[in-house]
């Protein structure tokens, strides 16, 4: 009878009780939701940072983009700026360059060398190849004004054509001579200009701050211009953003401002020749709200930042 009572002791207390179970679960559930708690401020943190990323890389895109093209506008030219708006600026952006080959008779015509070279390679560069409409401009050394770039525009399709080889030209074999690019001008090249002069190809663009019918975003938007095709302006196509929308006085995502070389902002476009300086400010913020500690936060939890770019034009034609 003992032996009974005691095994029936010892089989009682194997297990847990229900108040230990509850405790149990109870610091469980504690554990449980701290590690989860921590999993999702983590998760939060690298999204937030993510956004920010983009954003900021967003705004280095555009000021890295419009100073490389606005570097080599000349105000001083006539039509080399033909809009310029607090968000949206029209010029004349290079697209390549080269060296004149060879001169036609009427100078109506010119040659230049070929892309690809052997020996000096650099010669001819092109982002984007000249076509039916695009501008030019020659360097005239000896002209009334001493080194002044003269402006042409094609006005054919651009065609092979002989560019001799060196010495007389600037190709090395018969293959590279034959690959010539014939370019039709108007107006005649000037008798002061001779052969070996460089050329400066340019094209119209405009960049605008737009908005998206995709997504409803605002971007800044990039077209170009070319007189001999059909619609002569591109369809706009964004180059970076989203940026924050337009709002009068330059407060919104792009604000161009135009200064001539004492500072003095220049609103009209008569006033166009007197421009040194573009300042561009470009403004975004983040596509959702931060709430992370140590990311920061304005505007409702929304991270914003900007980035300001100065860039001088050229000072001469």
């Amino acid at each position: 009878m003992s032996s009974i009572t005691n095994r029936r002791t010892r089989f009682s207390r194997v297990g847990f009780t229900l108040i230990e179970i509850m405790v149990s679960l109870t610091l469980l559930g504690i554990v449980v939701g701290a590690l989860l708690n921590t999993i999702i401020s983590q998760q939060r943190f690298y999204v937030s940072a993510a956004d920010i990323i983009e954003m900021r890389d967003n705004l280095r895109q555009a000021g890295d983009l419009l100073p490389m093209e606005l570097r080599g506008v000349a105000p001083a030219v006539p039509g080399e700026i033909t809009a310029m708006q607090d968000t949206a600026l029209e010029f004349r952006a290079p697209t390549g360059s080269s060296v004149v080959c060879t001169v036609s008779l009427a100078r109506t015509t010119i040659t230049v060398p070929p892309a690809a070279l052997a020996v000096r390679s650099g010669l001819t560069t092109w982002m984007s190849p000249p076509v039916l409409g695009d501008s030019l401009f020659i360097l005239d050394p000896n002209g009334a004004l001493a080194d002044t770039f003269r402006g042409y525009v094609i006005t054919a399709n651009p065609s092979l054509a002989t560019c001799p080889q060196s010495p007389v030209g600037f190709t090395n074999s018969a293959a590279e001579a034959n690959a010539g690019v014939q370019l039709s001008i108007s107006p005649a090249l000037t008798a002061t200009t001779p052969i070996g002069v460089p050329i400066r190809f340019v094209r119209r663009v405009r960049y605008s701050l737009y908005r998206s019918p995709a997504d409803l975003q605002w971007y800044l938007g990039y077209r170009d211009f070319v007189g001999a095709r059909a619609p002569q302006w591109s369809s706009i196509q964004p180059v970076s953003g989203p940026f924050l929308p337009y709002a009068a006085g330059g407060l919104g995502g792009l604000r161009f401002s135009y200064r001539d070389s004492l500072g003095t902002a220049l609103t009209s476009l008569v006033n166009a020749d007197r421009i040194r300086r573009v300042d561009m400010m470009v403004r975004a913020q983040s596509r959702t709200a931060v709430r992370t500690s140590g990311l920061g936060g304005s505007n409702n939890g929304y991270y914003r930042d900007s980035v300001n770019v100065t860039v001088a034009l050229r000072n001469r034609p």
